[in-house]
């Protein structure tokens, strides 16, 4: 019943385990339990020749054929009926409103199901050979009714007078199954990784023994099972008495599932008392009845319905739990399936925590035990602070004062080292950085002056240029210094003077020609720059 109120996601954790570090893993394993499917059969439905009038008057009477001025099947109590192929089908007098209740002459069906472990018996599930039950569903389409808004008013129109109410089925199916359990926990919360293995039914398995229960005399004829019921899961009252062998499912070439026979027995009248209305089920009258309408002599009927008027989302059902799976605000695929799923879920649940009566009182810690292995805390590296934190505070120093390098360096008096420019540092270098005083400080003023720069490839001496230069640099200024005290006339021979100086100095440092600088044989040379 937890599948009413419960979500898939809620029943999930409800599995039971035990795990001391909170950390766990556990060896995949098999289990039995229980499956599901749901289809969508409305494709399957059709309207049905003939009135259902007098059907409907025998499964509840609403008048009697010596009524006075009422003429039985007359047009005023003709009923359509809708039917799947199985037989299943719901109607209501012409004219009718169902789920307003007005203008009814019967009782007005706003659902009708029907329950059976029979897969024969199933308008798509034929193919499962370990159904539990199976149910089919004819209901309103309940999306059209609200946009109709015919729930909640005393309108006419044709979305909610019968026989154009639009109507949809379903089919959904619980059945014996396997399932692949693969569990860890993490944090202290199982998560299980859970598939299904629908699997085959052994063809040796779930065979009567035709005894009684005490193997005193044979089975009497009212105890066998017809030849259509002989394989069928479903409890019966009296078909039920034989002994039955276990019920094995083979899953693969290596893994197979039993279920005792008294489990399914007893899980089958369970679900029967929860999904079928008995007085409906087996009613010689009703099934007279039934099989003369055109279409219907096998029909299965119905063995639950649900009637109108529907108030608070809600209308009178038989049996009550129909109520619960089918509603106004459930009366979708999607939502029917779900609470089927959640039944599968639930049920498995129950299965793994309690295999014996004894498990009951222990809620279920006692069964389906599973070794695993335990996940424990492993030091593998411990930090100590007071080790480390010479080395960080020395990291951070050098980061500090790489950043703080960086943004004086920005400054046009600065230079910036932090380029890719080698001439930054020979600037500052004691060969070569007296040939760089006069260039700007910047990484393009001093690529200008070395392009402009001529460089020997023959050995000088750096410190006799310099000092040759600082004499030459001099002696200009020197010149041009006193030049300001010389009049007109004295110009020439000051600026004869000069260059007289510069090229007594410039013989010095001027260097050679190309026509006279002797060619250097390819070999290996040191020169000092």
């Amino acid at each position: 019943m937890s599948a009413f109120y419960k979500s898939p996601e809620e029943l999930r954790r409800e599995t039971l385990f035990q795990c001391s570090s909170g950390n766990c893993t556990f060896e995949p394993f098999v289990t039995v339990g229980i499956c599901h499917r749901c289809k969508d059969v409305t494709s399957d439905l059709r309207e049905m020749p003939g009135s259902y009038d007098e059907l409907l008057n025998t499964i509840i009477e609403y008048r009697t054929s010596n009524s006075p001025g009422i003429k039985v099947g007359g047009p005023g109590f003709y009923a359509t009926g809708y039917s799947l192929p199985n037989g299943h089908f719901i109607a209501n007098t012409d004219g009718c409103r169902p789920y307003q209740n007005i203008k009814c002459r019967s009782k007005s069906y706003a659902t009708t199901s029907f329950g059976t472990g029979n897969p024969n018996k199933t308008v798509a599930m034929k193919d499962i050979d370990t159904l539990l039950w199976s149910l089919s569903i004819i209901y309103a389409d309940i999306s059209a009714l609200k946009a109709a808004k015919a729930l909640y008013s005393t309108n006419e129109s044709p979305e909610v007078t019968w026989p154009t109410v639009p109507l949809k089925a379903l089919e959904c199916a619980l059945y014996y199954c396997g399932k692949f359990v693969n569990s860890t926990v993490l944090n202290g919360r199982l998560k299980e990784n859970i598939t299904d293995i629908a699997g085959k039914r052994d063809k040796h398995s779930w065979a009567s023994s035709n005894q009684f229960i005490d193997d005193s005399s044979d089975l009497l004829p009212e105890y066998r099972a017809p030849p259509d019921e002989i394989r069928s899961l479903e409890f019966h009252k009296l078909w039920s008495v034989a002994r039955y062998q276990p019920l094995t499912i083979i899953l693969n070439s290596k893994e197979q599932v039993t279920i005792q026979a008294n489990s399914i027995k007893s899980i089958g009248a369970y679900i029967q008392g929860l999904f079928r209305w008995e007085p409906w089920f087996n009613n010689t009258k009703v099934r007279t009845e039934l099989s003369r309408l055109p279409g219907m002599e096998n029909a299965v009927g119905f063995n639950g319905a649900s009637f109108g008027p529907v108030k608070d989302l809600l209308a009178i059902a038989q049996p009550p739990a129909l109520n619960k799976l089918v509603s106004t605000s459930r009366s979708d695929f999607a939502g029917i399936a779900r609470v089927f799923e959640s039944m599968a879920m639930s049920m498995t649940n129950e299965i793994r925590r309690t295999n014996q009566e004894a498990d009951i009182a222990h809620n279920g810690m006692n069964t389906m035990k599973g070794k695993g292995l335990v996940g424990s805390t492993v030091v593998l590296y411990e930090v100590k602070w007071p080790w480390i934190a010479l080395h960080v505070a020395i990291l951070v120093l050098a980061c500090t004062l790489l950043l703080v390098t960086i943004i004086e360096s920005k400054s046009s008096a600065a230079v910036p080292l932090w380029k890719s420019s080698s001439l930054a540092a020979l600037r500052h270098g004691h060969d070569i950085g007296g040939l760089f005083n006069d260039s700007d400080k910047s990484v393009a003023g001093m690529e200008n002056t070395a392009r402009k720069t001529y460089m020997s490839g023959r050995q000088i001496d750096v410190e006799g240029t310099k000092h040759s230069g600082e004499q030459y640099a001099g002696l200009v200024e020197s010149r041009r210094a006193s030049q300001t005290y010389l009049d007109d006339e004295g110009m020439d021979s000051s600026t004869t003077d000069i260059a007289c100086a510069e090229r007594q100095l410039g013989n010095s440092l001027t260097p050679p020609s190309p026509e006279r600088e002797p060619k250097l044989a390819p070999r290996a040379q040191s020169h000092t720059f």
